[in-house]
């Protein structure tokens, strides 16, 4: 058994040991007890978390969610059992405690990078494909947005333009709740998987 079906088999035992109603309100998903699953939208798609079978799948394709994102749907619900609420602060993954100082050198590479390189020289087309993917235009950088992944986890992508004079750069920014939601490497799996969606979007578009 692989080090990725291990953690999502932990991660469904961790979330069963919880109440799943009170996971529901302290989480904002949606939990139909008559059926035992939760239902919750990520970036326009619906996904079904049945709770009987482990399973995690997009209502639409009936494909099973890539595992590496399911480990981190699964984290966010099971964590914590606190009411956490959005602080609206922004910060860096290395600002966020128990190892993201640590991680964010590998976070810069896988992340951060692929953004400069996609958008630094084109912050129009990264507009345009955040907007598709339901992200809300914000007040960051040359151009910047942020994104609903779960719904207490919003990610404000940040992209300054570069010239032939200046160095293009990116960040991506965490609401300085996510430390008591998340595992710190949920918090990197939420930050590499818009990074993903955005650089995966970018062949419509160049």
């Amino acid at each position: 058994m692989n080090n990725y079906r291990i953690a999502y088999n932990q991660g469904w035992k961790v979330l069963k040991d919880r109440n799943f109603n009170r996971v529901s309100k302290i989480r904002d998903v949606k939990y139909r007890e008559d059926v035992n699953i939760f239902e919750i939208d990520i970036l326009g798609d619906h996904y079904i978390l049945d709770c009987d079978s482990e399973k995690i799948y997009n209502t639409e394709t009936l494909e099973d969610m890539d595992i590496s994102l399911a480990i981190t749907l699964l984290n966010y619900l099971g964590f914590s059992d606190d009411d956490t609420k959005i602080e609206n602060k922004w910060v860096s993954l290395k600002e966020i405690p128990n190892g993201g100082n640590l991680y964010y050198p590998a976070f810069y590479k896988s992340s951060i990078e692929p953004l400069i390189k996609e958008f630094g020289y084109s912050s129009d087309i990264f507009l345009i494909i955040a907007l598709g993917l339901g992200g809300a235009e914000y007040k960051f950088g040359d151009v910047s947005a942020v994104f609903n992944i779960f719904p207490r986890v919003p990610i404000c992508v940040v992209i300054w333009e570069g010239d032939d004079e200046i160095s293009a750069n990116a960040t991506v920014l965490f609401d300085s709740s996510i430390q008591k939601i998340m595992h710190i490497e949920s918090s990197i799996g939420i930050g590499m998987f818009i990074t993903k969606q955005l650089k995966d979007l970018t062949i419509y578009l160049k």
